[in-house]
C-alpha cells in the first residue's frame, strides 16, 4: 500500500479536520471501542502536530479493521 498524506480540510469558520476524522465522526459501529477512540486522540494530535501522520493512520487502520469498515 502506498503511503497518502491525509487531506486536511478548512472550513469557512477556520476549522480544520482530516479524512480519516470525518470518518471516524460518522457511522462507525462500536465509538466506546478503545481503539476507537485511540485512532480519535491520535488523529487530533497529528493535525496538531504532536504527533506523526503515520502514527495517526496506522491507529486509525486498526480501528477500522476491527470494527470491520
Amino acid at each position: 500500500m502506498g503511503k497518502f498524506l491525509p487531506l486536511l480540510i478548512r472550513f469557512v469558520d477556520g476549522r480544520l479536520i482530516t479524512e480519516a476524522e470525518l470518518a471516524l465522526a460518522g457511522q462507525w459501529p462500536n465509538k466506546e471501542a478503545d481503539v476507537y477512540r485511540e485512532a480519535a486522540r491520535l488523529l487530533v494530535a497529528a493535525r496538531e502536530g504532536t504527533c506523526t501522520p503515520d502514527i495517526a493512520f496506522i491507529a486509525f487502520e486498526k480501528a477500522a479493521r476491527q470494527a470491520r469498515v
